[in-house]
């Protein structure tokens, strides 16, 4: 007799009092605190970012790494921010502490695994954004990044649950979010998109995280949310980890983006090669 699934509640009662959980740095929360005043300035940044000296030196790797192009030109936090002006720097600043923080373990997947599938979607989202000429190709690097942070919250608090959606996906031969889905009411987009609102990011972020799956809801940032789905397929087959489903060509979304799949196959070399540095610059063994 099948067993029937473990329960996770509701979207909002799975997301309620997660800040011992999964939540914002403190280092970044300062930054945003900076961000919202309007006396604060290049200085101010600066000394927020470098109070750690770990995540500093981070984040200049990043920034003179071949994905953002500055090429060993920036070499203190306040000649980044004048190169690349605080909108781009709070997003990296946002996505690197919140992978240093984020390190919980589980029995799910290790964290490891979890985060070099997040980078190469970052890594491949960023691209293709180069590619189509999209506005911010940084900014959806660190979506990219982040997109999947909602399943380390069902790892933590629901194991089980987690567990069942797994073995659901293997079972139907489908993706895991579908899963997810049938077993939550939801999946790890929604949670995310629901973390997201609740951190006070930038409507961007949780309507492209929220949407990813199913872009054609979203009116305001659907290429960004398309070309964050086809960044996330191809993440789950080049990074499988708990993912058990290989999303066809025919299931990518190419059309919807305008994207040929001889571009799309020629662009891998580089998304694997720049995913690589990342993963060493970004992931603490």
């Amino acid at each position: 007799m099948e067993q029937p699934a473990p329960k996770v509640g509701s979207l909002e009662e799975l997301t309620a009092n997660t800040a011992s959980l999964i939540s914002l740095p403190e280092i970044y929360l300062k930054f945003k605190q900076l961000m919202d005043d309007e006396a604060s300035d290049i200085q101010d940044f600066a000394r927020v970012v470098t109070m750690d000296p770990n995540l500093t030196g981070v984040v200049l790797k990043v920034i003179n790494s071949p994905l953002y192009g500055f090429s060993g030109q920036i070499h203190a936090i306040d000649r980044a921010i004048n190169l690349m002006g605080l909108g781009q720097l709070h997003d990296l600043v946002l996505a690197l502490s919140a992978v240093d923080a984020i390190r919980i373990g589980n029995d799910i997947e290790q964290i490891k695994t979890f985060w070099q599938r997040s980078i190469y979607c970052g890594v491949m989202a960023r691209l293709l954004a180069q590619h189509l000429n999209l506005r911010d190709p940084a900014g959806l690097f660190v979506i990219g990044l982040l997109h999947e942070i909602g399943r380390i919250l069902v790892f933590i608090k629901h194991p089980e649950a987690a567990r069942a959606a797994i073995i659901d996906a293997r079972q139907h031969a489908c993706p895991l979010a579908s899963s997810e889905g049938r077993i939550f009411g939801y999946h790890y987009g929604d949670i995310g998109a629901q973390l997201m609102a609740d951190w006070n990011l930038p409507v961007k972020f949780h309507t492209v995280i929220g949407l990813h799956l199913d872009p054609i809801r979203s009116s305001e940032h659907y290429a960004e949310a398309a070309l964050l789905g086809l960044s996330h397929k191809m993440a789950t087959f080049a990074r499988p980890g708990i993912e058990p489903y290989h999303y066809t060509e025919g299931e990518l979304g190419l059309d919807h983006l305008k994207i040929d799949a001889a571009d799309l196959e020629a662009l891998l070399p580089e998304v694997e090669k720049l995913s690589i540095e990342m993963e060493s610059m970004i992931i603490k063994n």
